[in-house]
């Protein structure tokens, strides 16, 4: 009788231990969520106030500028003075608007995710000076906008680490929908690295990326050796209500 009271006892323990698991699992993930979820409206409205107030300050600046360059009793040499202060408020301008759409992309907001992730894509091949090929199968029309700037930053995260560190000459991102997951990998062609030592500055970037997903309920996954490059899969699912349409297109 004292064996089974002793069995029943480590049962009933296990039982609860898993369920206080599941509740802290719980807890952490809404935890997590709600941080994430902070980041992102105050990066959002920091990128609104940027794009709308300084760059509207800015815009005026630059008339202001041009208005006074174009007044003759002020003499070549001032003008070309002017010239040259309007040149550099621009620059500023055009800083500012990245900036702004590095805090919180605002074409996601108007057009989508897949609109978005090409802009930035062709952004970042012109940048680093790759060659990035973005294909899509089946691309969703419609998403949360949690989900949409999951996989933005989760895309972001990828294509930053490889630049920075894989010495890559070419990527490849694959967004697609089937049945009920939207699934977006990016693999590039770098020298690689083993995941388990990884103990760099990529690391955080990786957390940063697998928490993501993780909170999206959706799973993660990089795979990489060393001199065959990496590739990063997320696969989050989706909701009953998420319409997709059916296209297959490439840059």
């Amino acid at each position: 009788g004292g064996g089974l009271g002793v069995h029943l006892q480590d049962i009933t323990d296990q039982k609860r231990f898993e369920e206080v698991s599941v509740a802290s699992e719980g807890a952490l993930r809404t935890l997590a969520g709600a941080l994430f979820s902070n980041h992102d409206q105050e990066r959002r409205v920091i990128s609104w106030e940027l794009h709308e107030r300084l760059n509207q300050e800015l815009a005026t600046l630059q008339m202001d500028l041009s208005l006074l360059e174009n007044t003759p009793m002020l003499g070549k040499d001032v003008q070309m003075q002017i010239h040259a202060v309007g040149n550099r408020v621009g620059k500023l301008a055009d800083a500012l608007h990245r900036i702004a759409s590095d805090l919180h992309p605002s074409i996601l907001d108007h057009l989508g995710l897949e609109v978005a992730m090409r802009a930035y894509i062709t952004e970042f091949a012109s940048r680093e000076g790759l060659r990035c090929k973005f294909l899509t199968r089946n691309a969703p029309q419609s998403l949360s906008p949690e989900m949409g700037i999951c996989l933005y930053r989760v895309l972001q995260e990828a294509l930053e680490n490889a630049a920075r560190h894989g010495k890559p000459q070419r990527i490849t991102v694959h967004l697609s929908t089937n049945a009920n997951e939207l699934v977006l990998s990016v693999r590039d062609d770098g020298v690689g690295f083993i995941p388990e030592a990884a103990i760099d500055k990529r690391t955080l970037g990786l957390i940063r990326m697998e928490g993501r997903v993780k909170l999206m309920r959706g799973e993660y996954s990089l795979k990489s050796r060393p001199g065959f490059g990496t590739l990063i899969e997320a696969r989050i699912p989706l909701e009953p209500h998420n319409p997709a349409k059916s296209r297959t297109a490439g840059i």
